[in-house]
């Protein structure tokens, strides 16, 4: 089931007890308590054991983007790690990613004063796809990119 535009804990108890696992995609740096938010995760969703989280990484990449966006912070992987653990949750695996996008991420920020334009075109989002894919094989786990995935537990 997919529950748009919901906030999980509005969910009748029936439902959030069958939910066992929680992605948290690009929302832990919209929160400006994240670690309370992760703190309600067993209570709300009693059966979930495990979270998938994606956060935007490495500070000086902060642009007008996130500004826009309403973003508190970008994570490098110990500040994630010690939000998860600071919230009772253990981490189980983290890595940036996206590690391709992080020089032309820098170097756009600095000649465009940290505005950084989307392509208006197609082809430029099938290189950097194919860029994604690759860098996942080659590039080691800590190497800095422009986002990080994780997955943390939490036990009942």
């Amino acid at each position: 089931m997919i529950f748009a535009s919901t906030d999980f804990r509005s969910l009748p108890l029936a439902v959030r007890s069958n939910i066992d696992g929680v992605l948290l995609c690009d929302v832990m740096e919209h929160l400006d308590e994240p670690v309370g938010f992760l703190r309600s995760l067993p209570e709300s969703l009693p059966s979930s054991t495990r979270a998938l989280i994606t956060v935007p990484a490495r500070n000086e990449l902060w642009s007008a983007w996130d500004d826009r966006y309403g973003h508190f912070r970008r994570y490098d992987l110990d500040m994630l790690r010690a939000e998860l653990e600071a919230a009772g949750l253990t981490l189980i695996a983290s890595r940036y990613f996206f590690q391709s996008l992080y020089l032309p991420m820098r170097l756009a920020k600095r000649s465009r004063g940290g505005v950084i334009e989307p392509p208006t075109t197609a082809w430029p989002h099938r290189i950097i796809g194919a860029a994604m894919g690759l860098e996942q094989r080659i590039i080691p786990a800590r190497v800095p990119g422009a986002s990080i995935i994780a997955v943390a537990a939490h036990f009942r």
